[in-house]
């Protein structure tokens, strides 16, 4: 929605670049000429800088290398996707201090900053969250006669659990009320 609306943005992956370009058109959207006009920075990190991150209690390799490619330009929006493999510790301490890293980091860009998680590693998570202005993670709940995706909003306690839909052509669609038969309505705004 970010390179829709004109605002630079990075891509920070292990991804292949071709895999990540994939992903954009999967949701229905060609990045090419983002990609081509310099809108649009993917940064792929390699397995090296994730095994010496293991290695250290800092993101320093990490930094070192992203620090130039995202000081050169002005990024609006800036995606970790995933986090997970930067965070990843031995011990729940050297997460929480990764994060903390990570975090000043981020905001000295003055960015939009998404971190995207796997949930497969809940320190992650866990040492993230104080760091995060909010945070939301998909979940999954049986409805009468089938299963529903939510979207839950764990840091507003006054924004409802949202019902959505999730198309890989199209993106993430709210879902409206349920009608009288039991069928949920699609909402026409997409979640960016």
């Amino acid at each position: 929605e970010g390179l829709k609306q004109g605002q630079p943005g990075a891509l920070i992956t292990p991804q292949r670049r071709e895999d990540a370009i994939r992903r954009f058109a999967r949701v229905g959207y060609d990045c090419s000429h983002d990609l081509s006009s310099g809108a649009l920075v993917i940064f792929t990190y390699s397995n090296d800088i994730v095994e010496q991150i293991e290695q250290r209690l800092d993101l320093e390799p990490l930094l070192l290398e992203l620090g130039p490619i995202l000081d050169e330009s002005s990024r609006e929006r800036i995606v970790f996707d995933p986090v997970d493999s930067l965070m990843v510790a031995a011990e729940h301490g050297r997460a929480v201090e990764r994060a903390r890293q990570l975090a000043a980091w981020v905001k000295s860009f003055g960015a939009t900053i998404v971190l995207v998680s796997t949930d497969e590693n809940r320190a992650v998570i866990e040492s993230l969250m104080p760091s995060v202005r909010e945070s939301f993670r998909f979940e999954v709940r049986e409805s009468l006669d089938r299963v529903v995706r939510f979207m839950v909003f764990e840091k507003s306690a006054s924004v409802p659990d949202q019902a959505v839909r999730v198309d890989p052509s199209r993106g993430i669609s709210l879902l409206e009320h349920r009608e009288p038969d039991g069928q949920l309505q699609n909402r026409s705004a997409a979640v960016p």
